[in-house]
C-alpha cells in the first residue's frame, strides 16, 4: 500500500512539475509573439531571409509555427489556463 501511494505521489508530483514548466513556456510564447509583432516579422518586406538561412528554416515554416503559437495560446487561455495554474500552484 505504501509503495502504491508513493508511486501515485511521484506521478502527480511529476505532472505538477511539468505543468509548471508548461505554464512557463506558454508565458514565453506570449512574450515571443509580442516581440515578433513589434519587429513586424509577419511583413515580408521586413523579414530578411538572411535571418532565416543560418537557422535552417524558411518563411513558410516560420509562418506555420506562428499560426500554431496562436492556436496553442488560444487553447491555453481563460478557464484552461486557470486550471493549469491552480494545479501547478496547488491552490
Amino acid at each position: 500500500m505504501a509503495a502504491q501511494l508513493e508511486e501515485q505521489r511521484e506521478v502527480i508530483g511529476n505532472a505538477r512539475s511539468n505543468n509548471g514548466q508548461l505554464l512557463s513556456l506558454i508565458a514565453e510564447l506570449y512574450e515571443l509573439r509580442e516581440v515578433y509583432d513589434q519587429l513586424g516579422l509577419s511583413d515580408d518586406s521586413i523579414l530578411d531571409d538572411a535571418a532565416l538561412i543560418p537557422l535552417g528554416t524558411t518563411r513558410a515554416d516560420l509562418r506555420a509555427a506562428r499560426a500554431t503559437w496562436d492556436m496553442v495560446l488560444v487553447l491555453f487561455s481563460g478557464a484552461q489556463l486557470d486550471r493549469l495554474t491552480r494545479f501547478a500552484r496547488g491552490i
